[in-house]
């Protein structure tokens, strides 16, 4: 028998339909459009009637970015609030101030605590940075107790002293996601309080270098974590969060974790780990030896790496992860774009070919590829195929190009087609290849039906094709991919800035040719 919903469960999807991106759109630095309408249309809901009035609240306030709206409900007589902004940069944070006309009493906080007990997530956006006049004054005249008793996510990036004066009224034992910034972790006096305070943290996010063993006893002092991101841990603390029963996440932001001993045998490692994210191409292997053999998703990003690694230093890696992971287990990999690119001169030194790929082909359930090598993978059409084959659930596959410098793709339409012939359920494809000739169709026509060769593959939406030489006959091209890929929709290029496409004649006519393909799907 179909159960209807409650009122007040209908009442809790409208509002929370309201404020469905709240989260993580409401905490960013910049303003976003929507959001002065949002708030409106939950106020309004609030004052509909008395079963929308509690509800529309608690979602209106359920995510705070700055305290200067609780600070307002405060009586204007016991303080002065100054907020100053950048005159010449409206998006630098400005600067909070309280200054106190008298003494604060009990009844002063009754509409401060009314809003603030409804604050679930508390990021602090910086749009306005406080003083430390302000901490000062909460500190001395807050009733007691916490600012946010139901506080269940803290972002917060105090320095120690203002951390040490407000830590009571912030830190409440019910949070569950943490982030904090290593200079918390500055003064000693607060590290036993840091380590006792949490009793149900799942989430927790360290950020900034420094103070290893403070942060690595804080960290080992919370044995339910289910996400943990970490700039650097002691070696015994990383041996120690290894034997965590619920950890399912782990990033490693940092080039921190090449000193790891090899892995003890015989006892099971990060048991339930799912994600692995580091920074380090070199200590990839080593990591992958301690947690790879539950892993369903792998990103290596690569923002500090100040070269560019040769093929043989991925080939490697590669092999580390077919080492250590498990063919069924694993889902998704991932390599990010490091910021400096190859040398043009040593090109070969750099261009990933299917040999370096080739220990990744035993991964027939990967669904997600994303590789950024500098230049690009260089792949022919028999390699095309052979991987195409090996990942027949692929539904997103990318193999991401540099402009600079540019190389000749050997890869060509009919390696392509490898994809719609292998990979059924692939819906975005990023590759480069040379489209300037056009295979045959190869179509029989009868008086009932037209029939052709080439298997047609119906999940393909979006095709990136970088600066993919194309054919001056954008028809027969059009033509071609709308025949495997009936469904294609999107062609995207490495389209120029205006800069670049005064001085790169090239790489305008590729993304000029893919232009009128895309007219002529």
């Amino acid at each position: 028998m179909h159960v209807a919903l409650q009122i007040h469960e209908v009442v809790d999807l409208i509002c929370g339909e309201i404020a469905a991106d709240g989260p993580e759109r409401w905490h960013s630095v910049l303003p976003v459009i929507d959001y002065p309408s949002r708030c409106e249309d939950l106020a309004r809901l609030a004052r509909t009637c008395t079963s929308f009035f509690g509800p529309a609240l608690d979602a209106l306030w359920s995510h705070q970015g700055t305290l200067i709206h609780l600070l307002r409900t405060i009586p204007e007589d016991l303080w002065d609030i100054i907020e100053t902004t950048h005159i010449h940069n409206e998006y630098e944070p400005g600067s909070l101030e309280i200054i106190s006309k008298r003494a604060a009493t009990a009844d002063d906080w009754t509409r401060f605590l009314f809003y603030s007990r409804r604050v679930r997530s508390f990021k602090d956006t910086r749009i306005y940075l406080p003083t430390s006049n302000v901490y000062d004054v909460l500190a001395t005249s807050f009733p007691g107790g916490f600012i946010f008793p139901r506080l269940e996510s803290l972002d917060w990036y105090p320095n120690a002293q203002t951390l040490g004066r407000c830590a009571r009224l912030f830190l409440s034992p019910e949070i569950t996601r943490l982030r904090l910034k290593t200079s918390c972790f500055t003064d000693q006096r607060l590290l036993p309080k840091l380590m006792t305070t949490f009793r149900a943290l799942k989430h927790v996010e360290i950020h900034g270098c420094g103070h290893v063993a403070e942060v690595s006893r804080f960290i080992c002092a919370q044995p339910d974590l289910e996400t943990l991101v970490v700039n650097e841990l002691a070696v015994a603390a990383f041996a120690h969060i290894a034997r965590f029963a619920s950890l399912r996440v782990l990033r490693l932001p940092s080039k921190n974790f090449s000193h790891l001993p090899t892995a003890p045998s015989g006892l099971p490692l990060f048991p339930t780990l799912d994600t692995l994210e580091c920074e380090s191409l070199t200590s990839g292997p080593q990591l992958l030896e301690w947690t790879g053999s539950s892993l369903l998703e792998f990103k290596l990003t690569a923002k500090s790496w100040g070269s560019i690694p040769v093929k043989g230093d991925f080939r490697d890696l590669y092999s580390a992860i077919a080492s250590h992971c498990r063919p069924e287990n694993l889902h998704e990999i991932s390599i990010g774009k490091p910021r400096v690119k190859a040398h043009a001169q040593h090109v070969s030194h750099y261009l990933v070919s299917v040999e370096e790929l080739r220990p990744l082909f035993a991964f027939q359930n990967l669904v997600f590829v994303s590789l950024d090598h500098s230049p690009c993978v260089d792949l022919d059409d028999a390699g095309a195929a052979e991987l195409a084959r090996s990942w027949p659930f692929l539904q997103e596959l990318h193999f991401h190009s540099d402009t600079s410098p540019r190389i000749t793709p050997r890869l060509t339409l009919e390696g392509v087609a490898a994809f719609a012939e292998s990979c059924p359920e692939l819906e975005v494809l990023t590759i480069l290849f040379d489209a300037t000739v056009v295979p045959k169709l190869k179509v029989r026509t009868s008086m009932l039906k037209r029939k052709t060769n080439r298997t047609e593959q119906f999940s393909l939406e979006q095709l990136h094709v970088a600066y993919s030489p194309v054919s001056p006959k954008p028809q027969r091209v059009a033509e071609f991919l709308r025949t495997i890929f009936p469904f294609l929709r999107h062609i995207l290029t490495a389209c120029p800035d205006e800069r670049e496409a005064r001085q790169d004649a090239q790489l305008m006519s590729s993304a000029k040719g893919w232009n009128r393909v895309q007219d002529a799907l």
